[in-house]
């Protein structure tokens, strides 16, 4: 598992945890039944990430919750300005994109002053979804 499949978050108001999350495969799921535990290959994936990228928190108690977020039909995000209107811009990106907000603020910033973005962002035209 490479580091890119997991993020790790403080949480904030939470007595000292850190939310440490693998990137699953992301399969579809009814949302009115909904797999509400973590299997015994995340938990390990998990664990292996924690032993490798920040060893201090491999041995912690680990509590375990599923989460389940919607995406865009080819899982990337939409950011750009919105077709027919040039002063509005959208971020489709769904309960995912919260791990993304410094970057995507900076590039949404860049865009409102009329700039192109430093980042390469033509992966995320909305257009594509046209």
């Amino acid at each position: 598992m490479s580091s890119t499949e997991v993020s790790a978050l403080p949480c904030t108001r939470s007595g000292g945890m850190v939310k440490v999350a693998p990137h699953n495969r992301l399969a579809d799921c009814d949302p009115d039944n909904v797999q509400r535990q973590a299997t015994a290959e995340e938990i390990n994936r998990t664990r292996i990430f924690m032993e490798r990228c920040i060893p201090s928190l491999a041995t912690q108690d680990m509590r375990s919750e599923v989460c389940m977020y919607t995406l865009t039909p080819d899982r990337d995000f939409w950011i750009g300005p919105l077709s027919g209107h040039p002063n509005v811009f959208i971020v489709a990106l769904s309960g995912h994109g919260f791990k993304f907000a410094p970057v995507l603020g900076e590039i949404l910033s860049d865009l409102l002053e009329g700039q192109n973005s430093t980042f390469d962002i033509s992966m995320f035209d909305p257009a594509r979804a046209s």
